[in-house]
């Protein structure tokens, strides 16, 4: 019944992109994008069970290529040492509600606790990430 959502889960089952912009906190996606999952990626959306066939069917075909943009506040080796739960459930598990083939890519700033960083090392990372995604 919530607007918001049927807007959204319409909006999935027509694009053929999907580019998720977030900060990782604790080494994970933030609750409300989490929920925002939860909300829409439901039965019916992200997957559908085939009863005769007995197993899960992808739901969102449409979906060729996923962008993942994302801040962190430790340095990559901190980060793969934790396991990267965000990165690891939006292009493992999630990967598989999409089409088959779908490609994703992962845009990160890490450091951003770090006081040496500069405001030339983000204005050189916006410019990596707009030269990524200037080719989708």
């Amino acid at each position: 019944n919530d607007e918001h959502v049927k807007y959204a889960v319409e909006s999935l089952r027509w694009c053929d992109s999907l580019v998720l912009v977030y900060p990782t906190w604790w080494y994970n996606i933030p609750a409300i994008l989490k929920g925002f999952f939860d909300r829409c990626f439901v039965p019916g959306v992200g997957f559908r069970y085939n009863k005769e066939l007995g197993m899960r069917e992808v739901g969102l075909q449409n979906i060729q290529q996923v962008g993942i943009l994302t801040t962190y506040g430790f340095n990559n080796l901190q980060i793969a040492t934790s396991g990267d739960a965000g990165r690891r459930m939006i292009s493992g598990g999630m990967r598989m509600l999409f089409a088959t083939d779908c490609t994703m890519s992962h845009q990160a700033m890490y450091n951003l606790q770090d006081p040496n960083l500069t405001r030339e090392d983000r204005v050189e990372f916006l410019d990596d990430v707009e030269g990524k995604f200037e080719k989708w």
